[in-house]
């Protein structure tokens, strides 16, 4: 019994060692079905802490119509390749990861409203570069069979 308390003990210590780990530069936390991991630097560039914001939750909770109403909370404010901050994430993402099950795609556009040109996705995990640089202004999961 007593060598069964220190094993739970032992556990227990490590669990809250590991909760208490924060990646500075992270904006929101991990969680859900459907989570995209925007990045404000492309794979490979840690400058500015390498800004990360989290939206999460299912297929709709974890999109983002307007990314000009979600504040960019971090130091440094979001930094563009065309020079100057922003004090939002709208046209400040130059990398993705998404985080979805099969059947699924990550769909983000250079318009809020999900509108204008497009680009997606399907990969769950990988952390890909967007190509339309530091212009997204929105994004959501569809299914694959839809177009984006």
């Amino acid at each position: 019994m007593k060598r069964r308390l220190i094993v739970v003990l032992a556990c227990l210590a490590m669990c809250l060692t590991f909760a208490a780990v924060v990646n500075a530069g992270t904006q929101g936390s991990g969680c859900g079905t459907f989570q995209v991991d925007f990045y404000e630097n492309a794979p490979g560039d840690t400058s500015d802490n390498n800004d990360l914001l989290i939206t999460c939750g299912n297929q709709v909770q974890a999109g983002r119509s307007n990314l000009g109403t979600v504040n960019h909370t971090l130091p440094g404010d979001c930094q563009t390749s065309g020079g100057g901050g922003s004090s939002t994430w709208n046209d400040c993402g130059s990398s993705v990861r998404p985080w979805m099950p099969a059947g699924y795609k990550l769909c983000w556009y250079i318009n809020s409203g999900y509108s204008g040109s497009a680009q997606q996705a399907s990969v769950s995990g990988t952390r890909v570069t967007i190509s339309l640089n530091d212009t997204t202004s929105s994004y959501r999961f569809r299914l694959n069979i839809e177009g984006c």
